[in-house]
């Protein structure tokens, strides 16, 4: 098994660990039920646009937003302690509740 390289200057000096390539940086939000801090691939996020509440499937919209984790039991405690009428300062609809739902038994199923 061979050694990684170590990284070098033009002159083919080493580098200080300070002049070391930067690593890319994976971006983590925070789930509103659990606070728990995740990548953005795992976890959901919701939008509020227009006043109308849902749930942005290629997570670009430039809506307000927050993230949810795609497990059952963070939809639940978001539900109960009412973490989304918080974050968006306004009441779900019965609809959105029964699309997450959806969206987290097809993302847990697979």
């Amino acid at each position: 098994m061979e050694q990684p390289q170590a990284a070098t200057t033009r002159r083919g000096e080493q580098c200080s660990p300070a002049q070391q390539p930067a690593q890319p940086r994976i971006p983590e939000r925070m789930c509103v039920a659990c606070r728990a801090k995740k990548t953005k691939p795992e976890l959901v996020r919701l939008v509020q646009s227009q006043g109308v509440v849902g749930i942005d499937f290629s997570g670009k919209s430039q809506c307000r937003g927050v993230y949810l984790c795609r497990d059952t039991a963070c939809l639940e405690r978001a539900r109960k302690q009412k973490q989304l009428e918080r974050a968006f300062r306004r009441a779900m609809e019965p609809t959105l509740w029964t699309q997450l739902q959806e969206a987290v038994s097809h993302d847990t199923a697979t």
